[in-house]
């Protein structure tokens, strides 16, 4: 039983919430603001919202039988009762809650921050339960592009670093939107490789509105458009060309890109791995522009 509620956590896509915090912490880190106490419970609430996400997808996707062609999604094997995945949602829900509670306790003692972040964690809960979830979940109206770009982006990365030291920089935006833009990345890879069935199903993503080839030009652009905000943001707060080379992890992010581009024809199996392989580039990216950043600072 363990192993299948591991399995329905779907672990392999946490490295990508896994970064957007350790980017938004460490904006302010590099200009000496850092609680240890505050990054730790912001990255359980991280979590927490993306185990949410991962399973109301399952369940809501079993609802409306949109993913039972895949082996992957626990519902559909049989191994676990909707009923049981109701209550694992419900459970984490509580959970992720109680988190984010405390986490503004530890980072506010000013009531109006205090209320418009608890509003904003409320928010994030229920966007990571009305993606598939509800009636007119947005996930099948095209719109989650637009959530993830603001959830993983503006939230997780600019709205983390405030929380460490209560000042606004607007020049955290650049690498706040820089994430938001990979994170709608990982979602297209994933979109792109479900046109048919989600046609079948009449869910409509970006990929299926525009088709195969397009969402591969989208895939470049959003990557593009990762990597100028990302430039923009170095020079911005270094002045330094040398810099530059806190960027060297995009190289296995457009690797990823370029075999997406050239191979339109792959298997849900590919399709799957190079998934993996992009959520794990976001996380190396970050780890290697902090880590470089701090080496040459």
């Amino acid at each position: 039983m363990i192993k299948t509620w591991i399995k329905a956590l779907r672990l392999r896509t946490l490295p990508l919430a896994t970064g957007a915090i350790i980017l938004g912490t460490f904006l302010p880190y590099s200009q000496g603001y850092f609680d240890v106490q505050i990054f730790v419970f912001t990255m359980i609430t991280a979590l927490g919202l993306q185990t949410i996400s991962n399973l109301a997808n399952d369940y809501g996707d079993f609802l409306k039988g949109s993913d039972i062609h895949r082996k992957d999604r626990i519902l559909n094997t049989g191994s676990l009762q909707p009923s049981a995945m109701k209550t694992g949602i419900i459970i984490s829900s509580i959970i992720t809650f109680l988190s984010g509670i405390y986490l503004l306790f530890l980072a506010f003692d000013n009531i109006s921050k205090f209320a418009i972040y608890l509003l904003l964690g409320i928010a994030g809960i229920i966007a990571a339960l009305k993606y598939t979830l509800g009636k007119k979940p947005y996930g099948y109206r095209a719109m989650g592009d637009i959530f993830v770009f603001v959830f993983f982006g503006f939230v997780a990365v600019f709205c983390t670093a405030y929380l460490q030291n209560n000042v606004i920089h607007i020049w955290w935006l650049f690498p706040a939107f820089a994430y938001g833009f990979l994170s709608v990345a990982v979602l297209n890879i994933n979109n792109t490789r479900d046109i048919e069935t989600d046609k079948a199903n009449h869910k409509i993503t970006i990929p299926v509105l525009v088709g195969h080839t397009n969402a591969r030009v989208y895939q470049l652009l959003l990557c593009i458009s990762a990597l100028l905000f990302m430039v923009f943001y170095v020079l911005r707060i270094s002045q330094n060309y040398l810099f530059l080379l806190s960027l060297l992890g995009f190289i296995p992010i457009f690797i990823n890109v370029f075999i997406f581009t050239i191979n339109k024809k792959m298997s849900h199996e590919k399709y799957t791995k190079l998934l993996k392989f992009f959520v794990l580039g976001s996380l190396f990216f970050v780890l290697s522009f902090v880590g470089i950043f701090l080496v040459l600072s």
